[in-house]
């Protein structure tokens, strides 16, 4: 039912309001101390609730609804209160436990229309049962209002609206905000939420929700619970969402936005649409999808975990563990770790870290460009059917062991400083090792000599030309499996499959001959 509060009602009497919601409480309670000061220094004109109330100069106007049915509030009134009214209450004293708990309530439905100006500033407390209607007129002011039993329905203007600060209970209320600028706090009952068309910040609670974000300027929302959240596509609104109410696959919000919106996942099984432009900060296991078709501006993911994001458009992802990415335009993909999977249309800027098992498919007209970090990762591009350029660690010190393998396109792989394995794929590929950037690595080609591969080995800097590369062949061995091994200065390189003697200069590229050797 709620908690019951009593406020002043007048010099014998008080009148009970009921509530629920930690914020409805205590603003009603706050309410109720605000009158009972003006009552102790004799501030309060009492006022039925009319169309013309009769204002006194330095008089705090006061209206009080006890019984149902509708009213129209013209200016004057600084305070509505709508509740029960009990007699033989000393306000000084207020009523007991035992009065409160027998108190006499208004079951009656209430609804206000007001006429009231934009000068006019008013605190509404509706604390009946029954249903409150609300419907603003040009006035500004705080609304308190509604529990499980008292379903609230505020009306602001929608044209020429005031800013109101509507706090509800856990009924499932009814809001549609003015032209103002809004501040909205709903119960946890199952509530529908319109932003008007100023700047509206909106806390939804662990209910049912369906929020509908206009053309307002700036729409800021806070979503607790089982949310549908959605702006329309044509929206020039900077709309911004917090999700903080996904708990299973069952109850999670689903959130349709507009380009350059901003969303923050912090928590599971939530389902994200937004447009061009946007940004969402990823939860676990969630949805995301951007849809930047005609919309020059790149969209940003980041983290997510164990998410699927598909994108139309350029997409930049940061961070992320263990994501799905489908992407029909380029894509910036830094620091991922974990089992991660991309399939992209367009081209690839990627940057691994350690722990990241990689799996990357590019396809159509796009290429790709992937750099290895510290600490153990892999690379599987063997889907891809385009030119990838792979660079392993180069971080000298630096400990890690990188897998890498290319797909059907021609790939340039490069080595690092630790330790690599790579398979180029079906593709003529080169095997890149510079010295100023490979030292202290090893590093094994598992497929140079595969069918149909025009495969080369790249020496840079390493002061060789023809000459000193057929001395360095001459002088290279197998290893116990037949498998040929080149001690370059400061790095190991094993070809498998091939042995020293079948190795000829024509499959190897130099430059720089005149590099000192160290």
């Amino acid at each position: 039912m709620g908690e019951r509060i009593t406020v002043v009602g007048g010099t014998d009497s008080a009148i009970a309001v009921t509530l629920d919601g930690t914020q409805a409480i205590s603003l009603a309670k706050q309410f109720g101390s605000e009158l009972q000061d003006y009552y102790a220094s004799n501030k309060l004109n009492y006022m039925n609730v009319t169309d013309s109330p009769t204002s006194v100069d330095d008089q705090i106007g006061y209206g009080m609804i006890t019984q149902g049915g509708g009213y129209s509030a013209g200016n004057g009134y600084d305070y509505i209160v709508v509740g029960g009214f009990n007699a033989d209450v000393s306000p000084n004293v207020g009523m007991t436990a035992t009065q409160i708990s027998n108190a006499t309530l208004l079951d009656q439905a209430v609804t206000i229309d007001s006429a009231m100006n934009a000068s006019q500033n008013v605190k509404v407390l509706a604390g009946n049962t029954g249903g409150f209607v609300y419907n603003a007129s040009l006035e500004s002011g705080q609304f308190v209002g509604g529990n499980a039993q008292n379903n609230i329905v505020f009306t602001g203007n929608t044209l020429n609206g005031g800013n109101w600060n509507i706090v509800v209970g856990d009924g499932n209320n009814v809001i549609v905000a003015g032209s103002g600028n809004n501040t909205i706090d709903a119960g946890d009952g199952n509530n529908t939420i319109k932003s008007g068309t100023g700047n509206n910040t909106i806390t939804a609670g662990e209910g049912n929700n369906i929020i509908t974000l206009t053309d307002g300027n700036i729409n800021q929302v806070n979503s607790n619970g089982n949310d549908t959240i959605v702006a329309s596509s044509d929206s020039t609104a900077k709309n911004s969402v917090t999700l903080n109410g996904g708990y299973s696959a069952d109850y999670n919000a689903t959130v349709n936005l507009n380009a350059g919106a901003s969303v923050s996942d912090l928590s599971f099984y939530n389902t994200v649409t937004v447009g061009g432009g946007s940004t969402i900060n990823g939860g676990t296991s969630g949805t995301y999808t951007f849809n930047g078709v005609g919309n020059s501006d790149q969209s940003t993911l980041n983290d997510g975990n164990n998410s699927t994001i598909t994108a139309s458009g350029d997409l930049k992802v940061v961070h992320g563990d263990s994501n799905t990415i489908t992407a029909s335009g380029d894509l910036s993909f830094l620091n991922g770790v974990g089992t991660t999977e991309n399939n992209v249309t367009g081209s690839v800027n990627a940057f691994g870290a350690a722990g990241l098992d990689y799996t990357l498919n590019i396809t159509d007209s796009g290429s790709g460009y992937f750099v290895a970090d510290v600490g153990n990762e892999t690379l599987n591009a063997s889907g891809s059917t385009q030119a990838l350029q792979v660079y392993a660690n180069t971080v000298v010190g630096g400990t890690s062991d990188f897998v890498a393998t290319g797909g059907s396109g021609n790939d340039t792989l490069v080595a690092g400083t630790g330790d690599s394995t790579f398979t180029g794929g079906a593709g003529d590929n080169l095997f890149m090792f510079n010295k100023n950037t490979a030292d202290n690595g090893n590093t094994v080609i598992t497929d140079f000599s595969k069918e149909g591969s025009d495969n080369k080995i790249g020496l840079f800097n390493y002061g060789l030309d023809s000459s000193s590369l057929q001395s360095l062949l001459d002088n290279s061995k197998n290893d116990a499996s037949g498998n040929a091994v080149l001690n370059l200065d400061g790095h190991t390189i094993t070809i498998e499959g091939v042995s020293v003697s079948d190795l000829t200069v024509n499959q190897f590229e130099v430059a720089n001959a005149s590099a000192a050797k160290s």
